[in-house]
């Protein structure tokens, strides 16, 4: 067996499959790294991973003939859309980060809109109505925060509250460990689903970055949301069904000071079909929707891209 010093001498073959890819990114200059172009590619059995956008990429090869591959990668965080068929034979690992100080971003704004209710604002004006005094509005300045999930999006999102609005911030993770960097900046780490429901009353905000798992889906649900504040805010920049639709929009529709910022969905248009979900979320007044564009910046495909490409690099000498 080789070493890892000796592995990481190999050359690695990267095939990327993913439509519109920028000449400049062929070009890259990765030590012991060749990136091929499908339509340059001579000889399958020397590739050691593939990179994907889109399930359908992999449709585009006969993945029988790449007798030596040993990753799928994913530009995207989350693999949940890649087939389990496909995940029982090969290694597919997500993208992380590139794009994560976005969708942190992306959460902060959906949580001032709804904690300063501007969709009503906006709304209710364009009628010729002026409710200056009469509205309840919310502060997130020294607020208490629960974000589920400490990847990289679930720390820019700390930071960004802690820095910002000296929010108490607490994390819901696997483990009780965290970097020393982020000591300062996160209050407290629950890694126990009971415990956690136990103190859901306390929070102002609840943000959602975890990956759509078999462990997570469904994750919050009437259990989960019937413990929440009657005004809390709740924010989901991740996968649509770690929060149960059904119990999602009742919740909503009985709790009419609570407001919630949705960036994923649950059901995606198809062929330019109308967007529209199981349930109507569009008749709410307490919901803020965005159509999973949290990290849709300039830019943004190619820092995905690139990103992927050195990620292989480091998952290959991990193998």
């Amino acid at each position: 067996m080789c070493s890892i010093s000796q592995r990481r001498n190999n050359l690695y073959n990267i095939l990327i499959l993913v439509d519109n890819v920028p000449a400049w990114v062929y070009n890259l200059s990765i030590d012991n790294v060749k990136i091929f172009k499908l339509d340059e590619l001579k000889n399958p059995n020397d590739i050691d991973a593939i990179i994907i956008f889109h399930a359908r990429d992999i449709k585009k090869v006969n993945l029988k003939a790449f007798t030596g591959l040993k990753l799928i990668k994913t530009i995207t965080a989350g693999t949940d859309h890649i087939p389990d068929d496909i995940k029982k034979k090969y290694r597919v690992l997500g993208t992380h980060g590139p794009n994560a100080k976005y969708i942190a971003e992306h959460a902060l704004s959906l949580s001032l809109a709804c904690a300063r209710r501007l969709l009503f604002h906006t709304n209710t004006m364009k009628k010729g109505e002026f409710h200056q005094q009469d509205t309840y509005h919310r502060t997130l300045f020294n607020s208490k925060v629960l974000i589920m999930g400490f990847g990289p999006i679930g720390r820019y999102t700390a930071g960004i509250f802690k820095r910002t609005f000296n929010a108490n911030i607490t994390i819901f993770k696997k483990t009780p460990e965290i970097h020393h960097m982020f000591k300062k900046i996160v209050g407290t780490v629950i890694t126990n689903f009971e415990e956690l429901l136990h103190i859901l009353p306390s929070y102002d905000v609840v943000i959602n970055t975890l990956p759509l798992t078999r462990q997570t889906y469904n994750l919050v649900s009437h259990r989960f949301l019937s413990k929440l504040k009657e005004d809390v805010i709740i924010i989901n920049v991740s996968r649509g069904k770690v929060i149960s639709e059904k119990d999602l929009f009742n919740f909503l529709k009985t709790h009419k000071n609570a407001c919630c910022g949705n960036d994923v969905w649950y059901r995606y248009p198809k062929n330019n079909e109308p967007f529209k979900q199981d349930f109507p979320f569009e008749e709410l007044d307490n919901i803020v929707m965005t159509p999973h564009n949290a990290p849709v910046v300039k830019g943004y495909f190619h820092n995905m891209l690139k990103a992927s490409i050195y990620q292989v690099k480091r998952d290959l000498n991990r193998l």
